[in-house]
């Protein structure tokens, strides 16, 4: 159903008007798992978990994985709208001789701050059709001027993570490694219920491993361009802070459709910065779809 597209780079810092990195947040926000990959580091005194289900469930596939899906979300900043984030997941694949998922993210600015400082990130994903784990991570950054693609290789067998262009230095990765994109399909690959905790391994660009938590809480009626849907709460668990997040007082939340699709309809953050909010407007995929406008 989805066909690959082009992409292009790394995060440059405005001295006033930082459009990128409030939009760089609500993309690293969808990847609602992770710690704000871009500005936090991890705690190393965490256990990291070896397990990617906490309740041991054999993992059921959602209908997406056998024919695709597109969705476009909304991002906004203290009410403002700051962009779109596109997350599409292609047909699958086969990667150097192994069964893939391929998936994307796409962060784009809106047309009233692309007259400041234009950003166009793409994020690309190549992870295991059986265990989600990582097998290859693409950085693409087009940020006003700024262009860097930063590519990251996964060997999941022999534990270790590289970049191509710096073969000497190779990075110790932890059993089941995923990195942001595979964790927010691989939460989604199964069944989830109120009181469920998914643990993951979450890692990014192989030098940075964040052991993961998300408990599913209770069941929620959300509202959403498209009208108002049941759906399943999840929390992040406060394992980790960082420059943009407080251990206590920083909270993100995610909104699931509460069926088979488990689509993400909106996420919720409360940051250093301020509050970000990103809403579901469009979706392509099996079950259900939603057109709404795209070209904000």
């Amino acid at each position: 159903m989805f066909g690959m597209t082009g992409w292009g780079r790394e995060p440059q810092e405005l001295k006033t008007v930082k459009f990128d990195r409030i939009l760089l947040l609500l993309i690293a926000g969808w990847i609602l798992m992770t710690p704000i990959i871009s500005f936090c580091s991890a705690n190393p005194s965490l256990p990291v978990p070896e397990d990617i289900a906490a309740d041991g469930a054999e993992p059921v596939l959602n209908p997406i994985f056998e024919e695709g899906e597109e969705l476009v979300y909304q991002a906004s900043w203290m009410g403002i709208k700051a962009g779109t984030i596109t997350i599409t997941l292609y047909e699958k694949e086969i990667y150097l001789g192994q069964p893939v998922f391929k998936a994307t993210i796409v962060g784009r600015t809106s047309k009233t701050f692309s007259k400041f400082f234009e950003v166009e990130d793409v994020i690309e994903s190549t992870f295991s059709r059986e265990t989600f784990n990582s097998i290859h991570y693409v950085k693409n950054i087009r940020e006003g001027k700024y262009r860097k693609v930063k590519e990251t290789v996964y060997d999941q067998d022999n534990r270790e993570a590289w970049n191509p262009d710096m073969l000497e230095k190779k990075y110790e990765l932890q059993p089941n490694s995923m990195d942001p994109i595979a964790c927010i399909f691989n939460l989604r690959r199964k069944p989830l219920k109120p009181g469920m905790i998914v643990k993951m391994n979450a890692n990014s660009e192989g030098k940075h491993c964040y052991p993961v938590e998300v408990r599913i809480e209770e069941k929620d009626r959300v509202k959403i361009p498209a009208g108002k849907y049941m759906a399943l709460v999840g929390k992040p668990l406060p394992t980790w802070e960082g420059r943009m997040f407080e251990k206590q007082k920083s909270k993100l939340i995610v909104w699931l459709s509460d069926d088979e699709y488990l689509v993400p309809l909106k996420i919720k953050m409360k940051v250093k910065i301020g509050s970000l909010k990103a809403l579901l407007i469009s979706r392509k995929g099996p079950g259900w779809e939603i057109e709404g406008e795209t070209d904000i």
